[in-house]
């Protein structure tokens, strides 16, 4: 027996002493927490400054809660996962179909679109839908096709209230604000990095689902101090464009707050929008003006630059409405000067006049 019993022992010793290696291989194979998170910094870093220009051309869809079906964050996830986010035409339907009420998204061609956007450095282009959008680095220009006439306004973003896209729309790259002192790792599973991002100690932590390899965010969630959900981002189909550049082909974005008139609690889908890239261009030469808006005969321009608005009909064709304008202004300007200096030598005369006829009085009186 004591033969049998030294064997089993052996046994038992050897397989044990080979758990605790492997144990100890697997933990020393291991990539440091911090390691991981640097790279991530410094991918982000370098997504920051790797596309001065770009070109893309999109298909888009932007719903409101009464479009919407009263669904909560998990629910949307299945059917996003069971969709596959939707990197074909038929899956972007489908997951409208999945997301709408029946009746809306019977209208659903009246709703989705196809766009433009250009950028360049901090300038932009967003143009669809009888509208177009630019920031030229200096103000913000939209113009409307109102059917028998443009519509151009001028101003900032404030002033017009404008909400237009830009690379930030397609491809989520956290500021400089994300350090290593505000990340912290969940887990690193199938290639996913699942982080917690927390930038004000008394703030909810963001949730973040980052793709290893290229740094690519797939999954943003920002949430109430209940944890409950405010706006959840998905950007999938990751596509290398050259030069190392990772970019989503697919972006969504959802909104949720609450359904109560629909007699639901908790926060519930109010706003959706998806938008898929068909054509992307980076870091190549864009046209020549193409920041530059022009204008038909008869164009409704609203300039509000200055602290007032200015309204008026352009009289011809024209290149760049910021130059019409600021030549209408200084018109307007030239106009008014001619005007005061006109009034100022009819009083003078006026003045004249009336003394000559008190000194004649006068005159008159002594003789």
């Amino acid at each position: 027996m004591r033969p049998t019993l030294m064997i089993l022992a052996t046994i038992i010793l050897v397989l044990v002493s080979g758990a605790v290696s492997g144990e100890g291989v697997t933990r020393e194979a291991a990539t440091p927490d911090s390691q991981v998170k640097d790279l991530l910094i410094r991918k982000w870093a370098s997504q920051r400054a790797e596309i001065a220009t770009g070109d893309f051309s999109q298909r888009i869809l932007r719903r409101g809660s009464n479009a919407l079906l009263p669904l909560t964050l998990d629910e949307l996830k299945i059917i996003l996962n069971e969709e596959e986010f939707g990197g074909t035409h038929e899956q972007f339907v489908n997951i409208a179909r999945r997301v709408m009420v029946p009746e809306e998204f019977a209208k659903l061609d009246r709703y989705w679109g196809e766009k433009k956007i250009l950028v360049d450095g901090d300038r932009g282009l967003e143009e669809g839908e009888g509208m177009a959008q630019i920031y030229d680095g200096e103000n913000y220009v939209v113009q409307i096709d109102r059917g028998e006439f443009d519509e151009v306004l001028l101003g900032s973003r404030q002033r017009i209230n404008l909400k237009r896209q830009d690379l930030r729309d397609l491809r989520i790259v956290p500021d400089e604000r994300f350090g290593i002192e505000n990340l912290e790792i969940e887990d690193i599973k199938a290639g996913q990095v699942h982080l917690l991002v927390r930038l004000r100690p008394d703030s909810q932590p963001k949730k973040l689902s980052v793709d290893e390899a290229s740094g690519i965010i797939t999954e943003w969630l920002d949430s109430n101090k209940s944890g409950e959900p405010i706006e959840a981002r998905f950007m999938s189909h990751l596509v290398e464009l050259g030069e190392g550049i990772v970019f989503p082909r697919v972006a969504i974005r959802a909104r949720f707050g609450s359904r109560g008139n629909l007699g639901l609690s908790g926060r519930r889908l109010i706003v959706f929008s998806m938008s898929v890239l068909d054509e992307m261009k980076i870091n190549q030469p864009l046209p020549e003006g193409v920041f530059a808006v022009g204008t038909k005969r008869r164009t409704l321009v609203r300039d509000k630059r200055g602290d007032d608005s200015r309204d008026f009909f352009t009289e011809s064709k024209a290149n760049d409405v910021k130059q019409l304008a600021s030549i209408s202004m200084a018109g307007e300007s030239n106009g008014s000067s001619s005007r005061t200096s006109y009034w100022l030598v009819v009083n003078g005369i006026v003045c004249v006049i009336v003394g000559l006829l008190l000194l004649r009085r006068r005159l008159s009186s002594r003789g």
